[in-house]
């Protein structure tokens, strides 16, 4: 690879609240190497530990399936929010995520629901998320 060849950098370090056995949220990648795509998304579980886990890994877990077979991503994400449920006393989903869908060398995909925004990084310089709405 040249150096100045563009690349995809991720990472993921999870932490878990003292005296839980896991993670409330959920992390997977994976890169596509015949169509040239980089699938991930991220999963945060309301509350914490397995219950947390449990919802975030689901939600995970839909989003890369729906991704990979192409389903398009405001659909997927449609779906997941149609799926999940909703905490009766504060009105909010159990699980907030993120999924990009990047096409090497081409168009990147990204849609959120109730994460924090993402950072598009080139070199040191941030790049305003495009909205095609």
């Amino acid at each position: 690879m040249k150096y100045d060849s563009p690349f995809v950098e991720m990472e993921c370090c999870q932490l878990t609240k003292d005296g839980q056995a896991a993670c409330g949220d959920n992390f997977q990648w994976q890169r596509l190497e015949n169509e040239n795509r980089n699938i991930a998304v991220l999963s945060d579980g309301l509350g914490s530990g397995i219950k947390a886990n449990l919802l975030a890994t689901l939600t995970t877990t839909m989003a890369m399936k729906f991704i990979r077979s192409n389903m398009d991503i405001l659909q997927s994400a449609e779906t997941i929010m149609d799926t999940l449920p909703v905490c009766e006393i504060r009105k909010i989903s159990y699980a907030t995520f993120t999924i990009l869908d990047m096409q090497m060398g081409g168009k990147t995909k990204v849609v959120e629901m109730g994460n924090p925004p993402y950072i598009q990084l080139r070199g040191t310089v941030e790049i305003p998320p495009f909205s095609a709405k």
